[in-house]
């Protein structure tokens, strides 16, 4: 991710994480003023916006620039995510924007991906049959269908170069 803007010769702006863990606004506040398209972060920066927003921040940020949101660096839970997207549609956050990415850090980074523009795909696991038959099985999840254990992730469907991914 940092070679690709010096190659393609566009503008970064890069916020230290020491000053990201401080006043994680700020990282908002960057991609609105600069009218960003593109801007990554870990899961846990998203949450931490998300804690840190207050509803006056909201009415002074335009993020409808922003067409990818990626995501990435630990395991991608799905409702801080939902709700930072739902308080920010006001200020123009699409759901769509969210590209999830998992990677092999001893490899490379972000090796699979969800398709842009497609934002949140979250398979939803009942972790029973994985423990029984070493299978995993989605299940249909509505808010009046909420089982104890289930558990949800972003469904990542696509890899890098159109390679395939194998679990040995």
């Amino acid at each position: 991710m940092v070679l690709t803007p010096l190659a393609a010769q566009v503008s970064v702006d890069y916020l230290n994480p020491r000053d990201f863990a401080m006043r994680p606004r700020l990282w908002l506040k960057l991609v609105s003023d600069n009218r960003a398209t593109i801007s990554f972060g870990s899961a846990m920066g998203y949450e931490l916006c998300q804690r840190r927003l207050r509803p006056s921040d909201i009415g002074i940020l335009d993020l409808s620039p922003w067409r990818v949101a990626g995501i990435g660096a630990e395991t991608i839970r799905p409702e801080p995510l939902i709700q930072f997207a739902d308080n920010l549609a006001p200020a123009g956050f699409k759901k769509s924007a969210f590209v999830a990415g998992y990677g092999m850090a001893e490899c490379s980074l972000a090796v699979s991906f969800s398709k842009p523009g497609r934002g949140l795909m979250i398979d939803h696991i009942d972790p029973e049959p994985i423990s029984v038959f070493r299978k995993a099985m989605p299940v249909e999840m509505s808010p009046d269908k909420k089982k104890w254990g289930i558990k949800s992730f972003y469904f990542v469907s696509w890899c890098l170069g159109g390679e395939n991914i194998q679990s040995l």
